[in-house]
C-alpha cells in the first residue's frame, strides 16, 4: 500500500565568515543564554528516562537524533525565543541540516529559495511574503537562523487551495496507524472542543464538515511527516503541539511513512531517528503529558 498523497494534493557547509555574514549573524537577536539561566526559570524533562535536564545536556542529546520535532504554543513569546536559542545550541553541538515549518506553505518555497540567494534579513518578512496569521514578531527569530547559518529552510504545510479541496471532501489519507477510527474521533474531539461546540446540537452538513476538517489536519499531518523525511538532516520541524504530539501527530504518519519504505526495502529499520520535545507553559501540563506523547517535556516560563 502506497501512502503517499493522491495527485489532487500534488500541487554546505556554514558559510564562511566573510563580512557579510558577520554582519548577517550580528543583526540576529541575541538569543543564547547561560544554562544556569534557563534552569532557573524552566524545566526539561526527558520522559523516557524520567530524568531532570540541563539545557546543555538537553541539546546534547538532541544533536545525536536525525530529527528533532518540536512542538510549541502559538502565541508565546518565551517559548519562540527559547525555539532560538535552541536552533543556535544544535547548531555549535553540529551542523543543522535543515529547518522546518508549519508556518509556510509549500507555495512559498519559491520564495523562500530566491531569499536564500541573495539574503536580506532586514526584508525577510516580505521577501518570504510571510503570511499575518503568523506574528513576525514571535517568528522571525527563528526563521532568520537558516539564512544566516545557511542552511535548508523548508515549507510544510498545506495551501489554501488544497485546503479548499479537502474540506469540500477529497480521498481517504491512507494509512496503517495513523488513519484509525480512534485517531480521527480524538481528532475530531479535539476540534468540537476548540470551536466550543455542542455535538448534540450539530446537523448533518456540520458533521460532514467536521469530518473534512479532520482530514485536514490529517493531511497536515502527513505532509509535515512527508517534507521530514525527505528533508537535509539533522532536521528540526516547528509545528503546533497538537501536530507534534507522538501518538496523533506527525510522529505517527512518520512510522507509517518509514513502514511503507521498509517494505519497499528504500530504508533501513534503524535509519532516521526522531525525538519529540513539547514545549509547555502550564505546570499541570508536566503530569498530563508523558512518553506515548512525547520524548522531551520543556516547561517555559513565560513570566521573565
Amino acid at each position: 500500500m502506497s501512502l503517499f498523497r493522491p495527485k489532487a494534493l500534488i500541487v554546505a557547509l556554514l558559510l564562511s565568515l566573510t563580512p557579510a555574514f558577520a554582519a548577517d549573524l550580528a543583526s540576529i537577536a541575541p538569543i543564547n543564554q547561560t544554562a544556569s539561566q534557563i534552569n532557573s526559570q524552566n524545566q526539561i524533562i526527558n520522559l523516557n528516562t524520567k530524568q531532570p535536564l540541563s539545557f546543555s545536556e538537553f541539546a546534547k542529546q538532541l544533536s545525536k537524533f536525525d530529527a528533532v520535532i518540536l512542538g510549541e504554543y502559538h502565541d508565546k513569546p518565551n517559548q519562540h525565543s527559547l525555539a532560538a536559542g535552541l536552533l543556535d545550541a544544535l547548531q555549535q553541538q553540529r551542523p543543522q541540516g535543515s529547518l522546518l515549518l508549519e508556518m509556510l506553505t509549500v507555495e512559498q518555497q519559491d520564495l523562500v529559495d530566491k531569499a536564500r540567494q541573495k539574503p536580506n534579513l532586514n526584508d525577510l518578512q516580505a521577501a518570504l511574503n510571510w503570511q499575518k496569521s503568523w506574528d513576525w514578531q514571535l517568528y522571525g527569530e527563528i526563521v532568520k537562523r537558516p539564512f544566516v547559518y545557511n542552511y535548508s529552510l523548508i515549507a510544510t504545510n498545506l495551501t489554501k487551495p488544497e485546503v479548499n479541496i479537502l474540506l469540500q471532501g477529497a480521498e481517504e489519507l491512507k494509512g496503517y496507524q495513523s488513519t484509525t477510527t480512534a485517531i480521527k474521533q480524538d481528532i475530531l474531539q479535539t476540534i468540537i472542543k476548540n470551536h466550543d461546540l455542542n455535538p448534540d446540537e450539530l446537523h448533518a452538513d456540520d458533521k460532514r464538515f467536521l469530518h473534512n476538517m479532520v482530514a485536514v489536519q490529517q493531511f497536515r499531518d502527513r505532509r509535515m511527516a512527508e517534507k521530514l523525511l525527505s528533508a537535509p538532516k539533522p532536521a528540526l520541524l516547528l509545528a503546533g503541539n497538537y501536530h507534534a504530539q507522538k501518538d496523533i501527530g506527525v510522529p505517527i504518519h512518520l512510522q507509517d511513512l518509514k513502514q511503507d519504505l521498509i517494505a519497499r526495502k528504500q530504508l533501513n529499520k534503524t535509519q532516521f531517528s526522531t525525538a519529540v520535545v513539547m514545549m509547555v507553559s502550564n505546570v499541570d501540563e508536566l503530569s498530563e503529558i508523558d512518553n506515548t506523547k512525547a520524548d522531551f517535556i520543556w516547561l517555559i516560563n513565560e513570566n521573565f
